[in-house]
């Protein structure tokens, strides 16, 4: 299902110096439309001594993901780890190892509770100490796609949206966001384009798209939304359907 891979020793090398990364275990939950895994991964830096064991393994965490939970992917060539072992010193400067079968999601946050170590594995257990730590993220904080200075432009594919309010996951406290709704050609659907737009700056879990004079329920379906970033990460967006007998 999910095999280790030539890109997995090469990032072990450059980045830990390691002579190979291996796949340990993994961990995997629903979360919306998708399977999301939280993948042990060990870099092997020193080889094994015979009768005794002298090899060193740096243990950290990433993100693959999965349609139908038996295909999986990584999204970031580099593995960059999403619980990164801390600081020298810290309880988890070692090794970081998976514990918990999936997060606790509430209603602002994401926790996930693993376990740290400041010996890497395959070290002395004479000393080792193992302890619970606790890592966060913002609702729906997994990924962003992010842009800089020179901005950034994300257009969807055509979508039939439910009759509600875009809401978006944003954190724009040193830029903006605004969004158009194109039709399914890329053209701007009237009333909809980039200047009509109320830009979004701040950090935000749940902000309310607006235009000047019309609403997202006067939109052609089907539609494409296209957002505009600058110094801005986009977590995620969201359709808040109306009540029913509201606009």
């Amino acid at each position: 299902m999910l095999l280790p891979q030539r890109q997995d020793d090469e990032v072990g090398k450059r980045k830990y110096g390691a002579i190979q990364g291996e796949y340990y275990n993994m961990s995997g939950f629903r979360y919306g439309n998708i399977h999301i895994g939280i993948l042990a991964a060990l870099y092997v830096t020193a080889a094994q001594v015979r009768r005794e064991c002298r090899w060193t393994v740096l243990w950290t965490q990433c993100w693959p993901y999965s349609r139908d939970g038996a295909n999986w992917h990584h999204f970031d060539t580099e593995r960059t780890p999403v619980i990164p072992r801390g600081e020298a010193g810290s309880f988890d400067c070692g090794m970081v190892m998976g514990v918990a079968n999936e997060p606790l999601i509430e209603a602002d946050s994401i926790h996930w509770y693993y376990t740290g170590s400041r010996e890497t594995h395959g070290r002395s257990l004479k000393d080792k100490i193992m302890s619970i730590g606790r890592a966060s993220w913002r609702l729906d904080g997994f990924v962003s796609l992010d842009a800089d200075a020179n901005g950034g432009v994300i257009k969807t594919v055509p979508l039939r949206l439910p009759n509600g309010q875009l809401q978006v996951n944003v954190d724009a406290t040193k830029g903006s966001l605004t969004v158009e709704v194109l039709f399914p050609d890329g053209s701007t659907q009237p009333g909809f384009s980039v200047e009509a737009c109320t830009p979004i700056k701040g950090d935000h879990l749940r902000h309310t798209v607006s235009w000047t004079q019309i609403d997202l329920t006067q939109a052609q379906q089907s539609l494409r939304l296209r957002f505009s970033l600058r110094w801005a990460k986009l977590y995620s967006f969201r359709i808040i359907p109306y009540e029913a007998g509201a606009k």
